[in-house]
């Protein structure tokens, strides 16, 4: 869809929101010059008329929906009307965002708000979004993908792009170039990044590491071995960590066990591990006494291949810990207490993103 479909829905009068009745005004008046805004709209109400500057857009990204809303607010301040920003679809949350900034908006889909400061508010959301096509926004939060908005939580500022992929490479990733650079551009238009030039910030870390949690889904187990091994703790874990290092795999603990460490917290009785081999391929380098059991188990090995499960790992007094992100999101996505934890390491992340800043 590109504009053109949206204006020939108001040049037809199409567009409805009742009890309001909106038409097609045809004249520009004096002092809007081409392209200021796309259209003039009246919106009548029993006998009452109000006259809206209509900026239109293709897409509903909240940079698109941020610079309709600046083109329809200096257009209805040359024709002395009101802001209005169309789109085809605007969540409830865009909604209520351009009710705060006095800028009213609809979509094609049905939802709308329509206000004129201390006459007019009608609002209503709810409808379906009836071209999920519409925003060219794939899930870059999940994936491979999500090691861009990941690293920004490690790093926020960046001269350029090169420098993103180099820091997403020393913390253990492997994505090309040209991914990065479509992420980053979704992130851009979801405000969460800015780019001046060549350089790139992080300008929202609350809501980037909340984007992340609202689309986390756990990582895909190829394979998995529960038993009682016959070392614990320490000493476990560094048979595990060398007879990693040895074979070539992986080796981290989940996030799950990683956030007892990162937190004020009691680690989980069963030291649970992510790791790139199959299970038994790595307990046969430990050369390490192990039983396969449910039973008092003391151990749990998970095959996985995810990218995001190894990415910026940490080595704390020999524990080689998942990230805190990754800390975080399996932990909010656990129970009442797992829940709590998180917070703890959501605080700690964000301070992290703070002391960076100002360094």
């Amino acid at each position: 869809m590109d504009t053109s479909y949206i204006l020939g829905v108001l040049d037809r009068d199409e567009l409805q929101f009742p009890p309001l009745r909106i038409v097609r005004a045809n004249l520009r008046p004096k002092g809007l010059k081409n392209r200021v805004i796309d259209a003039l709209l009246d919106v009548t109400w029993g006998k009452r008329r109000f006259r809206f500057a209509t900026a239109c857009r293709a897409y509903g990204t909240p940079k698109m929906i941020r610079e309709a809303a600046e083109e329809a607010r200096r257009g209805a301040a040359a024709c002395r009307g009101n802001p209005l920003v169309v789109a085809p679809y605007l969540s409830e949350e865009q909604l209520r965002q351009l009710e705060r900034q006095q800028v009213s908006g609809l979509d094609l889909s049905g939802n709308g708000v329509i206000t004129v400061p201390g006459e007019l508010l009608v609002f209503r959301t709810g409808q379906p979004n009836r071209f999920p096509q519409s925003a060219p926004i794939k899930n870059i939060y999940q994936g491979a993908s999500s090691l861009v908005p990941r690293v920004f939580l490690a790093r926020p500022r960046y001269p350029r792009v090169g420098e993103v992929l180099a820091e997403i490479r020393r913390h253990g990733g492997t994505l090309a170039l040209s991914t990065v650079s479509k992420v980053l551009k979704t992130l851009e238009e979801n405000l969460l990044v800015n780019r001046d030039g060549d350089a790139v910030r992080l300008l929202q870390p609350a809501e980037l590491l909340a984007a992340l949690q609202s689309s986390f889904r756990p990582p895909s187990i190829r394979g998995q071995l529960t038993g009682k091994a016959a070392l614990a703790g320490p000493d476990l874990i560094r048979q595990l960590s060398q007879a990693a290092t040895q074979t070539g795999a992986q080796l981290v603990m989940t996030g799950v066990i990683s956030g007892s460490r990162y937190a004020v917290a009691a680690m989980e009785p069963v030291l649970s591990c992510y790791v790139s081999q199959p299970p038994k391929t790595l307990l046969k380098a430990v050369r390490l006494p192990f039983e396969e059991t449910p039973r008092f188990a003391n151990l749990q090995l998970l095959w996985t291949d995810d990218a995001a499960v190894y990415f910026d790992a940490r080595v704390q007094d020999g524990w080689p810990l998942a990230s805190p992100v990754q800390a975080y999101l399996e932990m909010a996505a656990g129970d009442k207490r797992l829940k709590q934890i998180a917070e703890q390491v959501r605080n700690r992340i964000l301070a992290e993103v703070r002391d960076a800043e100002a360094a």
